[in-house]
């Protein structure tokens, strides 16, 4: 008995020397980044009198298809918000296309941020006013972008504005479709 003690505390013992005893070097045991997904990040401000006053949907689609992505820039904000619009696109975690919700008030600034994923081929925002028009803008790449809810309609400025870490986070909506 004595002796299949002796060769499995020999084990054990040769285990802890080559697995190094289960303690790392502090700096081999720092987290590796593996890189972070892509990500839209905006902040935005509306202005004190945008849509007569009202509430302004605003949504951000993330496209994982191309045709899809044609598809969806030729929708005015009116189509997207309608009922043959971004309710009709949801479909699970691996849908070609995944959309964000909030609501902004006249006068209100925001900060959002959205993860893209690696296979996206398209983002697109709208906007949507109660008059008429296209009320979108299209992202072309990952990064930052300032968009501005004016009294005419939506703009983006995507020519390496920052974004404002001290606005305040916007809330997502999470209920935006009939059946959720």
């Amino acid at each position: 008995m004595r002796h299949r003690l002796g060769s499995a505390a020999l084990s054990l013992a040769a285990f802890l020397v080559l697995s190094g005893c289960g303690h790392k070097h502090p700096a081999s045991s720092a987290p590796k980044p593996f890189g972070r997904a892509p990500s839209l990040d905006l902040s935005g401000t509306v202005a004190p009198s945008a849509n007569d006053n009202n509430v302004i949907p605003f949504d951000v689609a993330v496209v994982r298809d191309k045709k899809t992505v044609a598809k969806i820039e030729s929708m005015d904000a009116a189509s997207w918000f309608g009922p043959k619009g971004r309710c009709t696109f949801r479909g699970g975690p691996k849908a070609t296309v995944v959309f964000h919700s909030w609501e902004f008030v006249p006068g209100q600034t925001f900060r959002i941020q959205v993860e893209l994923g690696k296979a996206y081929k398209g983002v697109i925002a709208f906007a949507g006013y109660d008059a008429p028009g296209n009320h979108s803008v299209t992202f072309t790449r990952s990064g930052s972008a300032v968009v501005q809810l004016n009294d005419g309609g939506l703009r983006a400025l995507t020519d390496g504005s920052k974004v404002d870490d001290r606005l305040p986070r916007a809330e997502e909506k999470t209920k935006v479709c009939p059946d959720d």
